[in-house]
C-alpha cells in the first residue's frame, strides 16, 4: 500500500519554531506541502505568518480552539505553542483524525504524554 503524500498543514503557534523553523521550511521547500490554516494569539506574528503563507481570511484564528472546532482543515497539524500548552490541541486534533507534529516536549506532564499517545493510537 503506498502512503499518502501530506500536502496542506495548518500551524498552531506563529512564535519562533512555528513560523521560523517549520513555516520557513515549508515556504522554501513548496513541494512539500504548504500551511492553509493558522492559529497564533500575537497579532504581528499572525498576520506574518498570513501573508507569508497566502493564508486565506476565512482560516486565520487567534485562538487555537476557534481552529480546532472547525471541520478538519487539512492533512497535518503542526502544535508548535509553548510546551505547556501541547495537550489540550494534540487531543482535539487525534479526535479530528489529523496527522500530529507535535514538537518536543509532548507535554512537561509525563501523564498528558501518556494520554496523547493513547488517544493517537485509539483514532490510529
Amino acid at each position: 500500500m503506498a502512503l499518502k503524500r501530506i500536502s496542506t498543514y495548518v500551524l498552531i503557534g506563529a512564535g519562533a519554531r512555528g513560523a521560523r523553523v517549520y513555516a520557513k521550511y515549508l515556504k522554501n521547500h513548496p513541494h512539500d506541502g504548504k500551511f492553509i490554516a493558522v492559529a497564533e494569539p500575537n497579532d504581528f506574528r499572525r498576520n506574518q505568518t498570513v501573508a507569508e503563507h497566502n493564508i486565506l481570511p476565512e482560516n486565520v484564528y487567534s485562538d487555537w480552539r476557534q481552529l480546532l472546532d472547525m471541520p478538519k482543515l487539512a492533512d497535518a497539524i503542526f502544535i508548535a505553542s509553548t510546551d505547556r500548552m501541547h495537550y489540550k490541541p494534540a487531543i482535539m486534533a487525534a479526535n479530528k483524525g489529523y496527522h500530529i507534529i507535535l514538537e518536543k516536549p509532548m507535554s512537561p506532564n509525563a501523564k498528558e504524554c501518556v494520554e496523547i499517545v493513547q488517544t493517537v493510537k485509539k483514532i490510529r
